[in-house]
């Protein structure tokens, strides 16, 4: 999509998001004045002394608890960041065709295929289940083992469907000498359970490694990259067996800082953004595993300027920009 466009569809999409917002707000107040006056008929039922057919009953209590899926499901929309989770949806259809069976009972052809449809809404509920937040957390931690990568983090825990790490470290040996060679922390990671079988991954905004080399038969060289990742997310899919994960980014940026030889400093700048990033990769079970990765950058700009390590009066200097990168 053109830049140009890039801020109309953000606001068109933004306005017709808090339509859609406030609408489901009011539905829901009406479902729960309509929930209240379903639980006053039923308190009616229970204490009326005249006798009220079983069906009947049933069947009210079959419809209070279809207005408690359609409230609870709209709860779960606000908290999954605007996304309907379709399982909840199951859930309705096989409460609405148990209504369906007790209001109409009497042909034994129909009976049956009531309960086929709810047997087949019944084995779907476990296909949303292909991928959970501690998976996906398993995951990432089993990857970057591979990489030679430690994690660890300060605190790892559920608040509510969403599955919080705190003080996420990595660390690696780049050199092999024992030490961490490039270490760096994000504050978050939460990996949230969208409700039909994926995952949503988001982080901190901001995230520093630090590197510190001993170059074999050269230098020391020292150096911080400052990595912005603000409004980047990620959607993880599928199985053990095969790991998709989806990410989109508006903008990623990249910018070398501290940079020390020897303990001298130079100083410079060195600027690498990407703009209007999405891809997606595959990790397939296997000894070692298989990664298919696949990316698209609308726009990527460099900005090097860097004084001479020798000392000199020249400078090195990087401009440039690149489109359409895939």
């Amino acid at each position: 999509m053109p830049s140009v466009y890039r801020p109309l569809v953000s606001f068109v999409a933004k306005a017709m998001q808090a339509v859609l917002n406030l609408a489901l707000l009011c539905l829901g107040v009406i479902l729960v004045v309509f929930l209240g006056k379903e639980t006053f008929h039923l308190a009616h039922v229970l204490f009326t002394p005249e006798p009220v057919s079983k069906y009947k009953l049933v069947e009210g209590l079959v419809v209070y608890f279809l207005y408690f899926e359609f409230i609870a499901l709209i709860v779960k929309y606000f908290e999954s960041g605007f996304h309907f989770p379709l399982r909840y949806f199951v859930y309705i259809g096989i409460t609405a065709i148990v209504r369906l069976i007790i209001v109409d009972h009497e042909s034994p052809m129909a009976v049956l295929i009531y309960s086929a449809a709810i047997l087949l809404l019944v084995s779907q509920t476990s296909a949303f289940a292909d991928v959970t937040a501690e998976q996906v957390w398993e995951d990432w931690q089993a990857q970057a083992a591979s990489y030679g990568e430690v994690l660890t983090a300060d605190n790892v825990g559920r608040d509510g469907d969403t599955l919080v790490v705190s003080g996420l470290r990595i660390a690696m040996d780049i050199d092999g000498d024992g030490g961490d060679d490039a270490s760096g922390t994000l504050a978050e990671v939460r990996f949230q359970e969208r409700g039909d079988g994926t995952v949503s991954i988001s982080t901190s905004p901001d995230f520093d490694m630090i590197f510190d080399q001993n170059v074999p038969d050269g230098p020391n060289v020292s150096y911080r990259l400052a990595i912005d990742m603000a409004g980047m997310t990620m959607i993880a899919s599928g199985d053990s067996a095969l790991r998709r994960y989806d990410y989109v980014a508006p903008e990623v940026g990249l910018a070398l800082k501290d940079l020390s030889v020897d303990e001298q400093q130079i100083e410079g700048i060195f600027d690498l953004k990407a703009i209007g990033l999405d891809g997606s990769y595959t990790i397939a079970e296997g000894e070692p595993s298989q990664i298919d990765a696949s990316s698209n950058i609308e726009r990527a700009t460099i900005n090097v300027d860097f004084a001479d390590p020798e000392g000199q009066e020249g400078r090195i200097v990087v401009t440039g920009e690149i489109a359409n990168i895939t």
